[in-house]
């Protein structure tokens, strides 16, 4: 079975989607095409759904290992090293929500007039470090 949908659940708003293309990418894990998710509030928090569409597995030792832990159950996260937070990532395996938001990875997508394309650099940028971990 190839895994090219994986879902990661209540992950804080405060981390950047933007970052999650680079922290696969940069980790040797994957090449993310696309990155869909939904906001809900929890306990007076806001949290999101994170839907993942791989376009490309990289021929890594960190890519097998990853592969092979998300077969097993699910794979970690680490997202903020300081405070040790960390989410799970799991194959995805029922349809995503049609409410949400889209990323687009345009090196794979190019743009085009179906696309709603937004100026980042107005966005607030977090301060934070991220990196991948398969525990």
């Amino acid at each position: 079975m190839a895994i090219n949908q994986l879902f990661i659940y209540r992950l804080p708003a405060d981390f950047s989607m933007m970052e999650m293309f680079d922290i696969f990418y940069a980790n040797g894990i994957a090449t993310i095409s696309e990155i869909y998710y939904t906001t809900y509030y929890d306990n007076n928090a806001l949290y999101n759904n994170v839907y993942i569409t791989i376009h490309n597995w990289h021929d890594t030792e960190a890519a097998y290992n990853f592969i092979q832990r998300l077969r097993n159950s699910h794979a970690n996260l680490i997202y903020d090293l300081h405070d040790e937070l960390s989410c799970h990532v799991y194959i995805l395996r029922h349809n995503r929500p049609s409410a949400g938001y889209t990323l687009v990875n345009y090196l794979i997508h190019p743009i085009n007039d179906s696309f709603t394309t937004l100026d980042f650099a107005t966005l607030p940028i977090l301060d934070k470090q991220f990196d991948l971990l398969t525990l």
